[in-house]
């Protein structure tokens, strides 16, 4: 077996299930903060043994009980710590942890966060493509699945204001949930959508996202969009057509 460091083996032994299953959810979540500064001291020296372990088996994760979406993992714990010390290497490692289906839900969401924080480049269009086409998206998951990108939420508004276009009525759905979920920082696009789009599809999931989300918007771009009509129509040479 190759060696590992010893706060990843640290981190293998509190989760072994015979030993986390001796651990009430008190005692867990204080021996993982234990372990992020573990793994925060070890810095860079830990990256070989956190990136043996995210390329391995898919590990279990435990939910607390009664408190929703505090979960627990091995490989959350190590996506964490990669963020903090990856480099341009562990990009696509990330992403395709985020895309594997094998893995539990939290830790491919975690994987993706860490993924878009890392990558320098505009990865927002990957990552909404990744939410829409590889997650289980619907109003009681949307949630969950945008938990891990609070700071990231405003980035994904365009790429999935973009899929109201789509012409697959699952996707522009998922979307719609999406930025519904988002809630205020969609307003604007969602607002000039409505106010300019000439697609139906788009205008109505648009309309319909945004009487979810500010009822009042709706209406300002609806007042908006008639009165452009109306001085389209009134412009010169348009009155006979």
């Amino acid at each position: 077996m190759e060696p590992t460091h010893p706060a990843v083996a640290g981190l293998l032994q509190t989760f072994d299930p015979q030993a986390a299953a001796n651990l009430d959810d008190a005692a867990l979540a204080a021996r993982c903060r234990e372990l992020r500064e573990e793994l925060g001291r070890a810095g860079a020296a830990a990256r070989p043994a956190l990136r043996r372990l995210l390329d391995g088996p898919p590990m279990a994760v435990r939910e607390a009980v009664g408190r929703p979406g505090v979960v627990f993992g091995a490989k959350l714990l190590a996506v964490a710590a990669l963020e903090a010390v990856g480099t341009g290497e562990d990009i696509p490692r990330l992403e395709r942890l985020a895309g594997r289906e094998d893995e539990p839900l939290p830790v491919r969401l975690h994987a993706a966060a860490a993924w878009m924080r890392l990558c320098d480049d505009d990865i927002a269009p990957d990552l909404a493509h990744l939410l829409l086409h590889r997650f289980p998206v619907d109003e009681h998951t949307a949630g969950e699945l945008l938990a891990p990108f609070e700071d990231l939420r405003r980035d994904l508004v365009r790429p999935l204001a973009g899929h109201l276009y789509h012409r697959d009525m699952v996707l522009r759905a998922r979307a719609r949930v999406l930025l519904i979920t988002i809630g205020e920082p969609a307003i604007e696009r969602l607002k000039d959508i409505v106010r300019t789009s000439e697609d139906d599809f788009a205008r109505n999931d648009a309309a319909a996202a945004l009487e979810r989300i500010e009822p009042d918007a709706l209406r300002a771009a609806l007042i908006e969009r008639e009165a452009d009509l109306a001085r389209l129509a009134a412009a010169p040479g348009r009155s006979n057509r």
